[in-house]
This record gives structure tokens, C-alpha cells and sequence, in this order.
């Protein structure tokens, strides 16, 4: 067994985690996981030379857009940049540079070191740039990058990013962030970047366009004036001809031939004999920098290869306790090639290309003992926390089965509350066939990431395959562990049913901590697991007093055992119980709480930020806060289709950003909401949410006066109305259980059928009332007092609505009243007329009297000289210079809406030009 540490994705050596947002002398509040060394270039050698042809060139890299250095490893791309670097730091320029690694595919995390190497370049700090640090996580990268270009535009200066080993990066992260980069790029931003391959960048329109520069291996290779002064002019014309024919100029050979020769200046005469192509010079260079070396030397230099980074500990553990370290530090020759880890002292690696060389000189002449130290590597890697190099060590071993121990070491699906969604994605990436079918743990660790992922059916298909092969998770493989197998699957399978919008039942819980038995007991894990299972079906069922009970419990557990990704779940299910309890400063409260902790312990996970905004958006709403209600909506609209979710974040997504849309745009716009929502539904099986997608399309075509179409939607479904009056069995949801009645209420009244909105209210209040649910209640006994009215029972309905206004004093719970308008405008004032002016009614009175008003002031008709919203976000642009195209690009909208946009702005604000236009808006303050 090899115990995991908290440290899963760190290259380097182990060390202790100390916080991790580390603010730094700006105090710029940065996560502490950004690497250092990541923003700036290796030291370069001392005996560099200065370029001059290439010198040129970077003239035009200040000009053009892009400048793109594309060859080979060994042609010096690293270093001349680096020189670059020096010049336009020089110069005064802002310039960041970025070493790009496969991490940096995550484009939250390739945006954050963006961010992170620009300000370490010499960005100028303001409130925008703290801004967009301290939002980088919540953000989507479209959102992000125009925040980020917004601030670039406003630098007075150039401002230049460098990208090297930009070959890393895959399509996907090129078209999410480098692509709009680019095209949306201001006249005073410059993107260098160093490739080893030929990248996807549109390089023939950015050529039409003329802001490419490309420099390709022809331009980069080393000419013989340059060979010369590399050599200090030691080689006379022929041997400057030979070496140049040899070596085509590549700078690499020329190094390493430099070095050969600094070694043991005799060999100098030799250079004329030598002979055949590029590839074997470079080999026997290679070789006789090694055996130049004393023999101590060159073993443990070809044994450290096998390693990510060299420091005393960790080759001592890998290589054997009698490797000295020192022996490499005090090695002259080697210095060249061992580069050091920046900002971790004693710690380095080898160059690239001498790495390559030497594990290539290890597997032919002894491949046993490099399967020995990926081995040693992958266990040392495992007991240090470093999961990911471990098993990508133990894969280079050839040991599936060190791999599949690692793994399960780790925890199996523990590994995502552990370590989070992108770890576990990371992890799943690296399982071959081979181990999901030999490993039912690994097998179910991916079927959990697939679930994670959005994709319900794939993970569901491959969980019942694993339930096939192991005789219902009794059977693990060879030497597994059949007892973790089932605690695995038990997760797995909570999580399915949570994830499919139904809440989960007493029985299925009762067999949960049956079967997890004493590991629940004995565990932090599994016990914060299992009370976290129970907080979410209680509050889902409406027993909120006893979910918070159960959330506080695995709050509790989690937070001893330092599972901060249940930590994050927990602080959501209590702020839903809060809001649903009409406590909106404890929901909001739990809210902030979560979003702390997944920006202190999961910054680069973005998944998390989309289940917080909805929650938090649906709290704003219902306080009638729309302004903050549509940013939240804004950030996670369109995107949990791509994601994990259950039914409190689907539900508060799709219902509150339907009802924004129904305000701001019109029925159908919301309709089209609910639709895609449900197709989403279907794609995913997500069968548990379609009653509520239902009622909601319901609800909306009542509103809009369709009730025809709501009528037969009524008609066609099946609403189980006996389920949702307090079968304690039912998977039904509060959620479910308010919206059906709600949208039932909406289309009797509607439909001129009050008495029946009565009695069916009337039925679900004492439900409601028992389990505490302040905001449904509220929500359904205003439709109830309007369905009085409506009946004629006057008396009734001023009764109940002086109940229900007297809980929206309380809780600020006022958007039914907006939603319902014409009905509730005319039930407050024959309320405040009718209610007799003692207590309790007569400080009732007074809100009611200032909700009215509420309802009157923010109804009004719109003045036809006012600007909508889409109008103000183009004027907002074209206060930042932006013309039609780019504007266009910006905001998703074509060039000729634009121009219809600003035509409507010139004849609102009686202008006639772009700068009359933003004159006249900061005069009227409507930017």
C-alpha cells in the first residue's frame, strides 16, 4: 500500500503546503500553486552570442500580432526569445513569459498563468486587474480573456507574451483561449510564441491580414560568422566550413560540440575527421560528453534521467542511499545542462535534450535497471503525494499492476472528494484498457469522472458493467480489495441517483450504512460521505431541520479529515436549506463559504464556480435583486450540460434563468430556455428532472396567457399529486413538489377555475407548513390568496396574504409578487383598504403599502428615449475605441446589428457621431 499525500499534482520534490493564495508585492492575491519558474526563462549560459540577423526581426515582433518560432528541439528557440525578453524589458515594455506544460490545457489554468506572467512581466497593477485575479476561477475564458484585453488595451506601453513549448497545448485549448486571443487582440498586445510543431492558428488569414511573422529552423540555424564567435575563433575558415556542413547550423549540436571541445581542448584537431549526418553527430557528441565524465559521473547522470526533477532526497531515494548528489553539482562540464528549478533551492533538471539522449543510452544498455528506477520512482512519487508522476512513472516501468496499486492506494473514487474533478480527470486519462478491464475500482473511478463530465448515460452503461463482471461488487480482482469495491460502488451509485434528480429514499439509506458498515463508523471519509448523502435526500424530501443536522455532522468530518471538496458540497446543501427556510443571510453565508474554499484549496477547477452561481443567483432573484441575479445566470448558462449537477442546481439554473428571460425578453425566450433544458434532459437521461422542466414550460405559457398549450402540457402528464402531499417514500423533490402545484395554480386561475386552485392549495399548505419550507409556502399561499379573491372569499384572502407578507417582511422573499403583478397589485390594495388597522395587521399595512409601490414604480412602461440593455453594452464598447467588427466580435452579434444598434443609439441620444455618442452617455451617466 503507498499512503497518497495532499499534493497530488506537483512535479517537484514533496513539501508542506502553507496556504494557498499567496498575495504577492503588489499585493496581487495569486494562488500559492502557481509555479514560479513557469514565468520566467531559464538562466541562459554565459558564453550566449547576440544575434544580430535575427536582432532584426524583433523589430517586428513590437508590429505585427503574432511572431511565431516553429522548429524542431535544439534549434534555440528557449534562448533567443530569452535574449528578446531582455531587450523589450529594456526598452521599457511590459513582457510575460510562460513555459507551457500539459496542465495548462485546463483553460482556467492557462488563462491564471496568463494573468500571473503578464503582471510579472510588468503589467500596471490597478482595481481591474485585482478584479479579474481575484474572479479568474468563476469566470468563463470568454469572459476572462475580454476582461484581460480590456486591461491590456488600457496599458500605456507594449504589451508582449511569450509562450514557449507551445506544442503542449491541445485544439481544444487553442480554440478556447489562444484563438480569441488573437482575433480579438488590441494594437499594443504581441504574442511571441516557440513550437516544436506546426500549431493550428489560422496562419493563412493572419498572413492576408498581415500580423504574422513567422521564423522558421532555415532562419534559426546558427551561420557560419556566428559559428565562429561561438568558438571564441579557435577554428580556422575550414573548420568552421566543417562544422557547418556537419552540423547544418543546428544550435544544440553547436553547443554540446562547444562543450566536447572545452572538455579537453586536444580534441580540436579531430573536428576535421569527423563525419555523417546530424542525428549521429549529435549521438556522438552525446557520447563523448559522458565519457568524458568520470564513470561515478556518468551512471548516476543516466540513472537521474529517468527522473522528473534531481534533488538530493529524491535521488537518493530512487537511485540507491550510496548516490551522491554533489558528484553532478560539482561536475563543470555538466553545468551547462542541469537547469534549475526556480524558486526551489537544491532542485533542478536536466536539459530536454540530453534527458531524451540519455534514457534512450539507459533502455539499450540496461533497460532492467530502467524499469528498476521508474519503479522506485513511482512508489517514492506515491509516498510523497505526487499521484500523477507516480503513476505515470509506474507506466514507464511497465508495471500495470504498481499502477492499479497506486491508484487504489489513493483512494479509488475517493480521489475526487480528495483531490477534485481535474486531478481525477487526470487520473482516469492515464488508465489504459488493459486496467479497466483487469480493475473494477479503476473501472468505477472512471465511470465517475464520466458522471462528472456530464456524460450520465456512458457512466451508467459502465457502471453496470462493472456490477456484471464482479458478481454485484462481491468480487475484486487478484489481491484487490473486495470490501473497498463495494464501498466504491456504493459511492458511485449514490452519486448516479443524486445526478438523476430524484432524491434518494430512506430504504436506499438504510442499505448504504448497512453496507458501508464499521468503514462508516470508523471513517472521517466514508462517515462525511454518508451524513452528506443523508443532509441532501432529507433537505430534498423537505426535512430541513434534520438535513442541517446531517450537513453539520459531515461538515464536521470532512473538515477533520481535510476533504475540502466535501467541505465545498456540504456549504451548498446548507445554504439551499437556509434559502429554503427563509434564512437568505445564512444561505448567502453558506454560499461565500464554499466559494472560499474552492478558490483556496480548487482555484483551477471550474466546474465548482457553476454549482455556486446558480444557488446564488436563485437567492438574488427571489429577493427580487435581478441586476445580481443575471450575472450569476450569466456564468453558467449554456455550460452545465458539460458538467455534474443534481437537482437543486438544475432546478435554481434553468427556472431563475427562464425568469429573467421571461422579464428581460419576452415568453419566449424563456420557453426556449425550458426547451433546450429538457432536450439536455433527454440527451443525459436525466429522467427525475423532466416533471419540473414540465411544470416550468406550464408555469410560462400560463403567464403569457397560452393557456391552451398549457392545458394540454397539464393534461398529457402524469403529476402524481398524492407523492408530493408527504409519502415519505418519494423520490419527489420540494422543488418538484412547489413548481407542479405552482404552475397547477397558475393555469386553474388562468383558466377562470379558482375554487380548484383553492382546494389543491389548500391540500399541499399543511405539507409545506410542517417541514418548514418559508419560501414555498410563501410562494403558494400567495397564489392561494389570490385563487380566494377570486372565489369571493375576501375575508380569507386578506387573512392568508397578511400571513404570507408578513414572512416576505422577514425574508425580503418578493419576486412572486413581481411575477403575479396585475393580481397582487390589486390584492395589496384591497388589502391595505379591508385589513383593519390593529395589530398584526396594521404594520403589515405599512410594507404592504411599500411593496405596492415597489410593484408600481418597477412595472412602469419604459421611456421611448431610454436604451436597452444590449444598446447600453455596445455604447460601453464604443467608449473603449472598439469599431463595429471588433464590437461585433465582442459581444456574439453581427456587424450590421451593431450598426443597427448605433443608429438607435444616435437617435435616442440625439447625436449624430460615435464621439457625440460617448460624450453624451457620461454626461447622462448611463455608462
Amino acid at each position: 500500500m503507498y499512503l497518497m499525500g495532499a499534493n497530488p499534482n506537483n512535479d517537484a520534490p514533496h513539501r508542506p503546503e502553507s496556504g494557498s493564495v499567496t498575495p504577492d508585492r503588489h499585493g496581487l492575491p495569486f494562488a500559492n500553486w502557481l509555479i514560479a519558474s513557469k514565468v520566467i526563462p531559464v538562466n541562459q549560459p554565459a558564453f550566449l552570442i547576440s544575434r544580430q540577423a535575427l536582432g532584426l526581426m524583433l523589430a517586428a515582433c513590437v508590429v505585427k500580432t503574432v511572431t511565431l518560432l516553429e522548429a524542431p528541439g535544439g534549434y534555440g528557440k528557449s534562448t533567443l526569445l530569452a535574449q528578446w525578453r531582455d531587450r523589450l524589458l529594456a526598452r521599457g515594455h511590459t513582457v510575460g513569459w510562460l513555459f507551457l506544460d500539459e496542465d495548462d490545457n485546463s483553460p482556467t489554468i492557462l488563462l491564471t498563468y496568463i494573468v500571473y506572467a503578464l503582471t510579472k512581466g510588468g503589467l500596471p497593477v490597478s482595481d481591474r486587474l485585482r478584479q479579474l485575479i481575484e474572479t479568474l476561477p468563476d469566470l468563463s475564458p470568454k469572459a476572462a480573456l475580454g476582461m484581460l484585453l480590456n486591461i491590456i488595451a488600457d496599458a500605456n506601453d507594449k504589451v508582449l507574451l511569450i509562450l514557449d513549448d507551445f506544442e503542449v497545448l491541445d485544439d481544444a485549448a487553442i480554440a478556447s483561449v489562444i484563438a480569441p486571443l488573437i482575433r480579438l487582440a488590441p494594437a499594443n498586445f504581441h504574442l511571441l510564441i516557440a513550437s516544436r510543431a506546426r500549431p493550428r492558428l489560422a496562419q493563412a488569414q493572419l498572413h492576408a491580414q498581415g500580423r504574422l511573422q513567422e521564423i522558421r529552423p532555415a532562419q534559426l540555424r546558427f551561420t557560419s560568422a556566428e559559428i565562429e564567435e561561438i568558438f571564441h575563433g579557435r577554428l580556422s575558415k575550414p573548420d568552421i566550413q566543417r562544422v557547418e556542413d556537419l552540423t547544418q547550423g543546428w544550435p544544440v549540436a553547436l553547443q554540446l560540440l562547444r562543450s566536447w571541445l572545452n572538455q579537453d581542448p586536444a580534441r580540436l584537431p579531430g573536428i576535421t575527421a569527423m563525419s555523417g549526418l546530424t542525428e549521429e553527430i549529435i549521438e556522438y557528441l552525446s557520447d563523448q560528453v559522458l565519457r568524458a565524465f568520470p564513470e561515478q559521473v556518468r551512471t548516476l547522470l543516466m540513472e537521474t534521467a529517468v527522473m522528473l526533477h534531481l534533488s538530493d532526497q529524491d535521488i537518493r531515494e530512487v537511485c540507491g542511499p550510496s548516490a551522491d548528489w554533489s558528484v553532478l553539482l560539482n561536475c563543470e562540464p555538466l553545468r551547462p545542462f542541469l537547469l534549475p528549478h526556480e524558486g526551489s533551492d537544491g532542485i533542478y533538471r536536466l536539459h530536454p535534450i540530453l534527458k531524451e539522449f540519455l534514457l534512450l543510452e539507459l533502455a539499450r544498455a540496461a533497460p532492467a535497471r530502467k524499469a528498476e528506477l521508474h519503479d522506485k520512482a513511482a512508489r517514492w512519487y506515491a509516498q510523497t503525494g505526487r499521484l500523477l508522476p507516480a503513476i505515470r512513472q509506474a507506466d514507464q516501468a511497465g508495471d500495470r499492476e504498481l499502477e492499479a496499486q497506486i491508484i487504489e492506494a489513493a483512494g479509488g473514487v475517493q480521489i475526487w472528494l480528495r483531490h477534485g474533478l481535474a486531478i481525477s480527470q487526470s487520473v482516469s486519462r492515464l488508465l489504459s484498457q488493459d486496467l479497466l478491464d483487469r480493475c473494477p475500482r479503476l473501472a468505477l473511478l472512471r465511470a465517475l469522472v464520466l458522471l462528472k463530465e456530464g456524460r450520465m448515460a456512458d457512466a451508467r452503461a459502465l457502471f453496470h458493467r462493472v456490477r456484471e463482471t464482479t458478481a454485484d461488487f462481491t468480487r475484486d480482482r487478484d489481491g484487490g480489495d473486495a470490501t473497498a469495491l463495494r464501498s466504491d460502488a456504493l459511492m458511485v451509485e449514490a452519486t448516479l441517483q443524486v445526478n438523476d434528480c430524484r432524491a434518494v429514499s430512506d430504504t436506499y439509506l438504510a442499505y448504504y450504512e448497512k453496507i458501508l458498515g464499521d468503514a462508516y463508523r470508523e471513517s472521517e471519509f466514508y462517515a462525511g460521505h454518508v451524513k452528506t448523502l443523508l443532509c441532501l435526500s432529507c433537505h430534498q424530501r423537505g426535512h430541513f431541520e434534520k438535513a442541517r443536522r446531517y450537513g453539520l455532522e459531515a461538515l464536521a468530518h470532512y473538515s477533520r479529515e481535510q476533504v475540502w471538496h466535501g467541505v465545498v458540497f456540504v456549504h451548498l446543501h446548507l445554504g439551499v436549506i437556509a434559502f429554503a427556510q427563509g434564512k437568505p443571510a445564512a444561505a448567502a453565508a453558506s454560499y461565500l463559504e464554499a466559494k472560499t474554499v474552492t478558490q483556496q484549496y480548487f482555484s483551477s477547477d471550474r466546474s465548482k464556480p457553476l454549482l455556486i452561481h446558480p444557488l446564488v443567483a436563485e437567492l438574488h432573484y427571489e429577493r427580487n435583486e435581478l441586476t445580481v441575479a443575471r450575472h450569476h445566470v450569466a456564468s453558467v448558462l449554456g455550460r452545465l450540460q458539460t458538467m455534474e449537477a443534481w437537482m437543486d442546481i438544475y432546478a435554481s439554473a434553468c427556472l431563475t434563468a427562464a425568469s429573467l428571460a421571461f422579464v428581460d425578453k419576452g415568453p419566449e425566450s424563456a420557453l426556449g430556455i425550458i426547451a433546450k433544458a429538457q432536450q439536455d434532459a433527454d440527451n443525459r437521461g436525466l429522467s427525475g428532472l423532466m416533471t419540473f422542466l414540465r411544470a416550468a414550460e406550464m408555469l410560462f405559457l400560463t403567464r403569457a396567457g397560452l393557456v391552451e398549450r398549457a392545458t394540454k402540457i397539464a393534461q398529457a402528464t402524469d403529476w402524481r399529486l398524492d407523492a408530493y402531499l408527504g409519502a415519505a417514500e418519494s423520490d419527489t423533490t420540494w422543488r418538484e413538489q412547489e413548481l407542479v402545484f405552482l404552475a397547477r395554480a397558475s393555469l386553474a386561475l388562468r383558466a377562470g377555475r379558482p375554487q380548484e386552485a383553492v382546494a389543491e392549495l389548500g391540500r399541499i399548505a399543511p405539507v409545506l407548513q410542517k417541514s418548514g419550507n418559508v419560501r414555498a409556502t410563501a410562494r403558494l399561499n400567495t397564489m392561494r390568496s389570490l385563487a380566494l379573491q377570486a372565489s369571493g372569499d375576501e375575508d380569507a384572502a386578506v387573512e392568508l396574504i397578511a400571513e404570507v407578507l408578513s414572512q416576505c417582511r422577514e425574508t425580503g422573499y418578493v419576486r412572486i409578487f413581481h411575477e403575479e403583478r396585475d393580481g397582487c397589485a390589486a390584492l395589496l390594495r384591497h388589502f391595505i383598504r379591508r385589513a383593519p388597522m390593529t395589530e398584526p395587521f396594521k404594520s403589515v399595512k405599512t410594507y404592504a403599502a411599500a411593496l405596492l409601490k415597489e410593484l408600481s414604480e418597477t412595472h412602469r412602461p419604459p421611456s421611448p428615449r431610454q436604451l436597452t440593455p444590449r444598446e447600453l453594452d455596445v455604447l460601453r464598447q464604443l467608449g473603449e475605441g472598439y469599431q463595429d467588427k471588433m464590437i461585433g466580435r465582442i459581444l456574439n452579434m453581427t456587424e450590421n446589428t451593431v450598426k443597427y444598434h448605433l443608429k438607435s443609439i444616435y437617435a435616442k441620444l440625439r447625436v449624430s457621431s460615435r464621439t457625440e455618442a460617448v460624450r453624451e452617455a457620461q454626461r447622462r451617466g448611463l455608462r
